[in-house]
C-alpha cells in the first residue's frame, strides 16, 4: 500500500512539475512576443527597454495609447513610429506642470504665447515663444522641427520617425520644472 501511495505521489508531483514548467515557458514566450511588438508597458509612458532610443521596436497601431510627459525631462520617445501620410491625434487628458517652481503657477498644456524672440529664450525647442513659467506641450517627429500641440493636435504627418513629446522649456532649465501631463495618442494610416 505504501508503495502504491509513493507511486501516486510521484506521478502527481511529476504532473504538477510539467504544468508549472509549461506555464513558465508560456509566460516567457508571451512576454517576448509582446516585447517584440512594443506593447509591454511597465508604467505610464514607460516601456521595457530604453524609451529614449530610436532602436526600440515601434508601435504601429490605430489604437489609442496614453503617455505621460514629464516636465523635468527633455524629448521623450513615445515609441510610436510615424511615416509620411500617417494620421496623428494627440489629446490632453490630465495633469499639470510648471516650468519654474520658483515662479509657481501650474498649468495645463496650452500656454503658448508667440512673442518676439528674446536672447535669453533662444534656447527654447520652439523658438519665438514664451509662457512665463507655464510652458506648452510640444512635439516633433524624428529630428524634424518641433510643433505646438497644446490641448490637442490633429493632422497628417509629412515626415518619418518616432514621435517625441516634451515641455517647451530650455534644456538647461528643466531642473526647476515640476509635474506631468497625460495625453492620449492615436496614430495610423
Amino acid at each position: 500500500m505504501a508503495d502504491r501511495e509513493g507511486t501516486v505521489k510521484a506521478a502527481v508531483y511529476s504532473s504538477v512539475s510539467v504544468v508549472i514548467a509549461a506555464c513558465i515557458t508560456g509566460f516567457f514566450l508571451l512576454g517576448n512576443t509582446l516585447l517584440e511588438q512594443g506593447i509591454v508597458v511597465v508604467g505610464p509612458g514607460l516601456q521595457i527597454g530604453n524609451p529614449q532610443s530610436e532602436s526600440v521596436t515601434p508601435t504601429r497601431s490605430p489604437e489609442t495609447i496614453s503617455f505621460e510627459v514629464i516636465a523635468s525631462l527633455p524629448w521623450q520617445n513615445t515609441n510610436i513610429q510615424l511615416q509620411s501620410g500617417d494620421f496623428l491625434q494627440i489629446e490632453y487628458k490630465s495633469g499639470q506642470w510648471c516650468g519654474d517652481v520658483n515662479l509657481g503657477g501650474y498649468s495645463g498644456p496650452d500656454n503658448l504665447d508667440i512673442v518676439e524672440e528674446e536672447p535669453d529664450l533662444a534656447c527654447l525647442p520652439l523658438p519665438g515663444t514664451r509662457s512665463e513659467g507655464r510652458p506648452a506641450l510640444i512635439g516633433r517627429i524624428g529630428n524634424d522641427e518641433p510643433f505646438n500641440i497644446g490641448r490637442q493636435f490633429v493632422g497628417t504627418i509629412s515626415g518619418d520617425g518616432f514621435l517625441f513629446l516634451r515641455i517647451n522649456d530650455c534644456d538647461d532649465y528643466l531642473f526647476d520644472n515640476d509635474g506631468s501631463l497625460v495625453v492620449d495618442i492615436q496614430a495610423g494610416k
